[in-house]
């Protein structure tokens, strides 16, 4: 008896443990908002006052998927010089480029990119997320009159916690480096700023509402025979659920063993 008890213990922890270590401790990151827009040399007024991060200075040769270059070239239609520090990418299977960046207090931040515009060639790609959260896919099929030209893409927001945060650049799935081929990013650009606000709707707006809102329909005054009766749709028991389950067979478990023990002595 004392041995079938240990093995029925033995065999409910590692059950247990593989269980809980399934149980998910926090939520991926979602956006606030994620549609990504592109604009040559200027920036929307709420990145006044964004903070730059050199996506170069964390480069290191070999290891990631990630290359850099530099280039100071004039635009050929305004004449301005532009420098640009930037990488991009390959199918080198070294992984994702990720870099870390810091914000000082809990709050609602934009994040932008500063590219470096190109001539005509080919369309160019990529997919970019902030910590954990969605991927966000930019494509932009240039001019030959974009060459060096800043190319800001900007939309994408999102509630942080203070703290360390990271920004990766991966390879779209349409990248075969051939027909289309990675863009060159420069800079990454964040800044805090105030959640929207929404706008509660209008009596206009409720009333119409109403209006359109199909009429309910009446219940049936006779109930359907108790054989008949659909079954119930079942869910996944919720996280609280299945830790109570777990400890209540752990607790069982150790009963039987101290059970046992005491027969024993």
């Amino acid at each position: 008896m004392k041995k079938i008890a240990k093995k029925l213990f033995c065999c409910i922890l590692p059950i247990a443990l593989i269980v809980l270590a399934g149980i998910p401790s926090f939520a991926a990151l979602e956006y606030v908002t994620s549609e990504i827009t592109g604009n040559f040399d200027t920036l929307p007024p709420e990145y006044a006052g964004a903070k730059t991060v050199a996506l170069t200075d964390f480069f290191e040769e070999g290891a990631t998927n990630a290359r850099s270059g530099t280039v100071v070239g004039t635009t050929g239609d305004t004449g301005e010089e532009n420098e640009f520090n930037y990488v991009y990418l390959k199918a080198d299977g070294l992984g994702d480029y990720t870099v870390p960046f810091t914000v000082e207090n809990d709050g609602y931040y934009f994040f932008g990119f500063r590219l470096m515009g190109w001539t005509a060639s080919v369309p160019r790609s990529t997919n970019i997320r902030i910590d954990d959260g969605p991927w966000v896919y930019i494509m932009r099929d240039y001019a030959e009159e974009n060459q060096h030209h800043n190319d800001y893409w900007t939309g994408v927001s999102a509630i942080l916690t203070k703290g360390e945060h990271t920004v990766t650049l991966s390879l779209a799935e349409d990248f075969d480096d051939s027909s289309v081929k990675s863009l060159y990013f420069a800079d990454f650009l964040y800044v805090e700023a105030e959640l929207p606000a929404v706008e509660p709707a209008s009596a206009e707006e409720a009333a119409s509402a109403e209006e359109a809102a199909p009429p309910e329909e009446a219940a049936p005054e006779t109930e359907a025979p108790v054989a008949e009766t659909a079954a119930p749709v079942t869910t996944a028991p919720q996280t609280s659920d299945t830790l109570s389950v777990l400890a209540a067979l752990i607790c069982s478990s150790l009963a039987a063993v101290l059970a046992v023990r005491r027969k024993d002595t």
